[in-house]
């Protein structure tokens, strides 16, 4: 009988740790953007989109930069295994 191995689990680990790590990073700059706003009363309309919109640069090159961490990390770590154990002939790849 044979046994189907499930290989998604790691692809939905992935999956979960960006968007999880996304949506806090977002609401950490939310928050210091508030704070920033709330705690300067004169800003104008223009100063406060400008904020707006280097806080919405800052969120989406975090999100990137996560996005690229984990799945370098999900990519790299069993390919480098995978060399290890073959270099050390611990390892028989065989296609049929």
């Amino acid at each position: 009988m044979k046994t189907n191995q499930e290989l998604y689990g790691p692809l939905w680990i992935a999956v979960t740790l960006v968007v999880e790590f996304s949506i806090l990073s977002h609401l950490i700059g939310a928050l210091k953007l508030q704070s920033v706003i709330s705690s300067s009363s004169e800003n104008t309309q223009y100063q406060n989109d400008d904020m707006l919109t280097k806080f919405a640069n800052q969120s989406i090159s975090r999100m990137f930069t996560i996005s690229f961490l984990v799945t370098l990390m999900f990519l790299l770590s069993p390919f480098v295994t995978f060399l290890v154990f073959k270099n050390k002939g611990a390892l028989e790849v065989t296609f049929i």
